[in-house]
């Protein structure tokens, strides 16, 4: 996580929350209901990284002390993606790990286990578990 706090501060243009305000959706999971949440407004760069940070975060993985966006403990909004109020043909998905996303790892027909959940289809295959 830090290393991609590093690289969205040095990437990143310092108006970079106002050229994605409104145009940009990053969905999160808050902590403490498991709730999906969507953010699209963003008042500062600061904020904006927050929210990309938490919207990366997976419990364990990355730790055990999510990042807080607006003051709020939030993790992967995929972690709770198949109650999100905000998924329409727009939405581009993003993911570590191979699967029905619209960027993700192309691990060809290896999975030994496909399943969905809502709109998110999870692969379980040798090259995803590796990845963790």
């Amino acid at each position: 996580i830090r290393f991609l706090r590093d690289a969205l501060e040095k990437f990143l243009p310092p108006n970079a929350h106002e050229l994605v305000s409104g145009k940009l959706h990053i969905v999160l999971t808050r902590l403490h209901d498991w709730r999906s949440v969507t953010v699209s407004e963003f008042d500062s760069k600061e904020e904006l990284i927050q929210a990309v940070l938490c919207s990366c975060f997976i419990p364990v993985y990355f730790g055990f002390s999510p990042p807080k966006f607006r003051g709020v403990r939030y993790v992967d909004g995929e972690l709770a993606m198949w109650r999100a109020d905000f998924v329409s043909r727009t939405t581009i998905t993003i993911s570590a790990f191979a699967g029905e996303y619209d960027i993700c790892p192309k691990d060809g027909p290896a999975a030994f286990l496909t399943f969905q959940l809502s709109d998110c289809i999870f692969q379980i295959s040798k090259t995803n578990i590796c990845r963790l």
